[in-house]
This record gives structure tokens, sequence and C-alpha cells, in this order.
């Protein structure tokens, strides 16, 4: 049986569905507002119709990722615009051999 899992709006967590929606009660979602797609122009008019399209297209709303995530995303971010990447790093002691080798 596969797991699903949701995202918590609270702890910004992701914890499986059958034991969020126990600790939650109840729970009854609403349609969504008819969207036009941004990847292939197609417009969506259900949630059904959304899985589906994400599924085809391989991609993930923005909601399913936690602020762990973001943060991780603005280090790794941070490290490339600071050159602090291992195939930066790489490329200039490349380079700095060359020139030494160059100028013997």
């Amino acid at each position: 049986m596969r797991k699903t899992y949701v995202l918590d709006p609270e702890t910004r967590e992701l914890v499986e569905k059958k034991h969020y929606y126990q600790a939650q009660g109840a729970y009854i979602q609403g349609d969504i507002e008819s969207i036009v797609s941004s990847i292939d122009g197609s417009v969506i008019t259900s949630r059904s119709k959304l899985r589906s399209h994400n599924a085809k297209h391989g991609v993930v709303p923005y909601e399913e990722f936690g602020d762990a995530y973001f943060q991780r995303k603005a280090q790794e971010r941070q490290r490339l615009l600071n050159g602090a990447t291992p195939q930066q790093r790489r490329e200039r002691t490349e380079a700095l051999i060359h020139a030494f080798e160059k100028h013997r």
C-alpha cells in the first residue's frame, strides 16, 4: 500500500495523510477555480485534472515543499554566487596549476 502525504499548514511539515485527517477531524475540500496552465496553455477545471496535468508534465505545486527546502536552496544559490561549489573550486585549482606550469 502506497503512503500519501499532505502538507500541514501550521507546521509546514509533510505528514501521512491518514494521521493528519484523523487529528483534524472531517475535512471537505472545495472545488478549485479554473486556471490556465503556464506549461501547455490547457484549462484546468478540477483537482483531478490538476493532478493528472502535474503528473503528465512532471511538476509539483510549491505547497508540497517545506521551509527547509527553500532554506537549503537559498544556501545552494549563495554558494554558487560566491564560487564555493566543488566544481568551481576544481576549475580554479586547474587554472592555477595550468598557470604555474605555463610559467615554469
